[in-house]
């Protein structure tokens, strides 16, 4: 019965409260959107872009699905739900991404059974998207394809993607030695203006990771994430790396990569 119900009552919300039109022109803001999960029927009308991941299996009724979406799915945390079309087969913990306007509220529980409202989104547009879609869209990316070899393993940084959330740096490294190499992921830093941004260690990202201990003729390749950096354009942002031989009579130093962005 809970489940049919909380079918029905989108549908009563929408003739209730009404969505208006929607206008990429005047869309909410980051604080509109964080509110808006505490007072949703402030924003009846609102037009907004947002991204989530799916919580449950969707609901579709002919063209038409109901989705359930954590925008903050990291910290379990500021569910909606969304109703619209969409050309994409969409399933559990898939990413979207939306166009819309706030429609209404539904009452749910949250895990210890008390009482929450999830705003409810009419979307003109919902598309499948990536986890950097979803959680941290590149604001600015940068190609550098810079190698430093020492010792017949080479270390290339092949470009750099600046986020509101994190910097994420991509690398590919070769080792053409005759021993294992193993790579320092979390010695990784960059310094721009002089302040260091440290490695973010992250267990929700998707992100191809590095695989620390290469084997003799091997190849690896990932992402290292590191803290948000705010203001670099134009300006030269030095990455270190670390790491060591299993040949120990080879001494390896800090590889500098120096880049200018721009």
């Amino acid at each position: 019965m809970k489940k049919l119900l909380s079918l029905i009552l989108p549908l009563f919300l929408i003739v209730a409260c009404g969505s208006g039109k929607y206008n990429a022109n005047k869309l909410m803001n980051y604080t509109d959107i964080n509110e808006m999960f505490n007072t949703p029927k402030k924003y009846n009308g609102k037009s907004l872009q947002i991204s989530g991941k799916i919580f449950e299996e969707p609901k579709v009724d002919k063209d038409q699905v109901t989705l359930k979406v954590w925008r903050d799915f990291e910290g379990a945390n500021q569910l909606f739900i969304v109703k619209g079309t969409t050309k994409d087969v969409l399933a559990k913990d898939d990413y979207i991404k939306l166009e819309g306007v706030v429609s209404g509220e539904l009452k749910d529980k949250n895990k210890v059974g008390g009482e929450i409202l999830l705003p409810q989104i009419d979307a003109v547009k919902i598309e499948k998207a990536t986890y950097i879609d979803a959680v941290a869209p590149t604001i600015k990316e940068y190609e550098v394809n810079k190698t430093i070899t020492q010792h017949k393993i080479s270390q290339t940084i092949e470009k750099i993607e600046f986020a509101e959330k994190e910097t994420r740096v991509y690398f590919k490294i070769v080792n053409n030695s005759k021993e294992k190499f193993n790579f320092y992921t979390y010695h990784t830093k960059a310094i721009i203006d002089g302040k260091p941004y440290g490695v973010v260690d992250n267990i929700y990202n998707e992100y191809e990771k590095i695989n620390s201990e290469l084997l003799p003729n091997a190849t690896t390749t990932g992402v290292v994430v590191l803290n948000p950096i705010q203001d670099y354009d134009g300006k030269n942002i030095r990455i270190t790396t670390e790491g060591y031989s299993y040949d120990y009579n080879l001494h390896f130093k800090a590889n500098t990569f120096n880049i200018i962005l721009k």
